[in-house]
């Protein structure tokens, strides 16, 4: 009796599941923010990259979704980005065609398949390059009140970290990660948020509670945000002018320790770096209401 219980209480979970609304891929007024976050040491951040979709374009008599790269922008604004790459749905299935690629429409996510089925993609790389098996499906509430379906992952081609996508945006480690390494020189990518029409659907950030640690949501607030870091790639000294104040700047080194540690701080200021041994370093500079990181190379 007990063991029929059960049983009906998964296949009234399962009807629940497949009988909610289905969210499309957004095909406008999206932004994805994605960081790549050091294993081991999570406060060290490398790089954020932000993709927005900015128009439509039609490519083999198909109608797709542009995707840009939004460089130093919290906003759809085509003058402070470049173009990555082209998105379209078909039958809950999301295909892309990037510059990485070339002219190849690769299968990114099928939203279509149930627990046990497998996904084979035909993706050159990462890890759609192997067949994908969907081991269980649930839902999460999300910030904009939503109930949507996530589809948990397993497979061969990683073991270090949880893989899952969620109807509407993707995989909770970026909107492309499927597609490239999950884990490169030690970092793991990471979706920060996920905003659509202004609204933050998905919001999982490690260094603040909000979208956009660094940046605001409006032109004018990303003009605050004024610091330069020189020359680079450096040799013995490297220069930084800003116009915001900073309280502490610290220089990890490629595995993401603390090497190096400033506080006392007036601009335009020097730093020392010779006796570094050649390779790349990350600079982070820590303001009262921001944190920013810049790639640095010793060479």
């Amino acid at each position: 009796m007990k063991k029929l219980s059960f049983l009906l209480i998964g296949i009234l979970t399962s009807l629940l599941i497949f009988s909610q609304e289905y969210y499309p891929f957004p095909d406008s007024n999206a932004i994805w923010n994605k960081y790549s976050i050091h294993v081991e040491y999570p406060q060290s951040v490398a790089y954020k990259i932000r993709y927005g979709t900015i128009g439509d374009t039609m490519i083999d008599n198909m109608e797709y979704s542009k995707i840009y790269r939004l460089i130093d922008d919290t906003c759809l604004n085509i003058s402070n980005s470049e173009y990555f790459g082209a998105i379209r749905e078909e039958n809950k299935k999301i295909y892309t065609i990037t510059t990485y690629h070339g002219d190849q429409e690769i299968l990114l996510y099928d939203f279509s398949k149930q627990v046990g089925d497998t996904i084979f993609s035909n993706s050159p790389e990462g890890y759609m390059a192997y067949p994908v098996i969907i081991s269980s499906i649930d839902t999460i509430e999300l910030n904009d009140g939503s109930n949507r379906r996530r589809y948990w992952l397993e497979g061969g081609y990683y073991s270090l970290l949880t893989e899952c996508w969620i109807e509407g945006f993707g995989s909770i480690h970026g909107l492309f990660t499927p597609l490239f390494d999950l884990i490169t020189n030690y970092y793991e990518p990471h979706l920060s948020c996920f905003k659509q029409n202004g609204n933050t659907v998905y919001l999982n950030n490690y260094s603040c509670d909000k979208c956009f640690c660094s940046l605001g949501t409006s032109i004018n607030e990303i003009s605050e945000i004024q610091i330069q870091v020189y020359p680079n790639p450096f040799s013995d000294q490297i220069i930084i002018e800003s116009k915001n104040e900073c309280s502490e700047i610290r220089i990890y080194n490629s595995k993401g320790k603390i090497i190096q540690t400033f506080n006392t701080i007036t601009f335009p200021t020097k730093f020392d770096l010779g006796k570094l041994p050649v390779g790349l370093y990350l600079i982070q500079m820590i303001g009262k209401d921001f944190s920013c990181t810049e790639k640095l190379l010793k060479k």
